[in-house]
């Protein structure tokens, strides 16, 4: 099933995000790859949401849909904090200053992990249940 390849890839994401999250990030480079690793699981769990969201029923014509949909199918519960996730997505993939970073460095560490944790757990539940 291509949801759990997608699990799979978003565990290991998870991952690679939190062990960043622990990093010294002062300096550039480790900013950098901390950044990109947001970007890549936020990437992963909107196609996650995606694809739960299709096979109970539910498309999505953007990421936005996304996290509607998934709020209504109870894989998420914190509509506005997903909204800001996305908006810091948005922000690092299309603008070129820096001066944004602190804060949102801050809101990933402080609120981001966790809410990404809690997707991967009610989609590994989820999954669980549907199997035979």
């Amino acid at each position: 099933m291509k949801l759990k390849l997608r699990l799979q890839a978003l565990k290991k994401a998870y991952k690679t995000f939190e062990a960043f999250s622990h990093e010294n990030l002062n300096e550039n480079m480790p900013k950098a790859a901390f950044i990109k690793a947001f970007e890549y699981i936020y990437e992963l769990s909107s196609k996650a949401m995606k694809e739960w969201g299709s096979l109970k029923g539910i498309e999505s014509a953007s990421p936005r849909d996304s996290i509607r949909n998934a709020l209504k199918l109870g894989l998420i519960t914190d509509e506005p904090l997903w909204l800001s996730i996305q908006k810091d997505r948005n922000t690092t993939a299309h603008t070129y200053s820096t001066d944004y970073l602190p804060d949102m460095i801050e809101r990933m560490k402080s609120q981001y992990i966790a809410e990404f944790h809690r997707l991967l757990n009610a989609l590994s539940h989820e999954l669980s249940r549907e199997e035979p």
